[in-house]
């Protein structure tokens, strides 16, 4: 029963302790939201570091847009896509073989020998790393 008190004690005292910290504020110097400097802000984005952005704006309307891009095409001065200007040459990641021939190729190396056995090839960092031969515990020692 006595336990029960000095838990609960202990918990209050803890609590108290917690909440106070917690409800106190730090001592703040400017609470009124103005400005503690002399001079006088600028507006938001009107200030020295603000950015001019470019004009989205186009001076075509969407339907000459269109008529320019219907001439284009008709006079063919609009490449197929993906062979523009801005297309990348890509290497060809295709093998030169077909997959029957290496598979046949695979087949031959498997009946003659050549390949290991799956998890059986030997590993270069294994090989530098050679298991230390383990003490002989099978006799008792006198």
């Amino acid at each position: 029963m006595n336990t029960k008190h000095v838990v609960g004690a202990v918990a209050a005292a803890a609590f108290a302790m917690i909440s106070h910290t917690a409800m106190a504020q730090p001592a703040a110097g400017n609470q009124s939201g103005q400005p503690t400097t002399s001079g006088a802000l600028a507006p938001a984005g009107q200030g020295p570091g603000a950015q001019v952005k470019p004009s989205t704006t186009s001076d075509k309307s969407r339907m000459e847009r269109k008529d320019t891009t219907k001439a284009d095409r008709a006079a063919g001065a609009i490449p197929p896509a993906g062979e523009g200007p801005g297309a990348a040459i890509k290497p060809s990641t295709t093998s030169q073989t077909s997959r029957p021939e290496r598979k046949a190729d695979t087949r031959a190396a498997v009946k003659s020998g050549a390949t290991q056995p799956a998890g059986e090839a030997p590993r270069p960092e294994a090989e530098s790393q050679k298991p230390r031969p383990l003490a002989d515990t099978s006799a008792p020692k006198k």
